[in-house]
C-alpha cells in the first residue's frame, strides 16, 4: 500500500493509536517495535477491540484486509506524518 492510499484511509479514520491498550473504535493502530515489545503480537487484539485496520511489518501476524503489511511501521508512521504536513501545507494556501 502507497502513503497516499494509507493517508486516504486516514482521513476515514482520523485517529492512529501505538498502543494496543488505547484501542477506540475506528482507529488505525501502528504496530510500533521497541527494545522489550513488538506490537505486531498486539494487531490482532487491536481489530479484535475495535480497531479499523493494523499497520504491520511482520508477515507471520497478517490476518485478513484489516491488516496492512508494510516493510517499516516506523518508516511508514513517519511517511504518513510527512504527507499530512505536507498536505496541510498546501491546502492552507489554496483558495477556498
Amino acid at each position: 500500500m502507497t502513503i497516499p492510499e494509507l493517508y486516504e484511509l486516514f482521513l476515514q479514520h482520523r485517529k492512529v493509536v501505538i498502543d494496543s491498550r488505547k484501542v477506540a473504535s475506528g482507529c488505525m493502530f501502528f504496530a510500533l517495535k521497541g527494545a522489550n515489545f513488538d506490537g505486531n503480537k498486539f494487531a490482532i487484539d487491536a481489530i479484535n477491540n475495535g480497531a479499523a485496520y493494523a499497520i504491520i511489518d511482520n508477515p507471520d501476524f497478517e490476518d485478513g484486509e484489516r491488516t496492512i503489511l508494510v516493510e517499516d511501521v516506523l518508516k511508514t508512521l513517519q511517511d504518513l506524518s510527512h504527507h499530512h504536513q505536507s498536505n496541510q501545507s498546501a491546502s492552507h494556501w489554496l483558495d477556498r
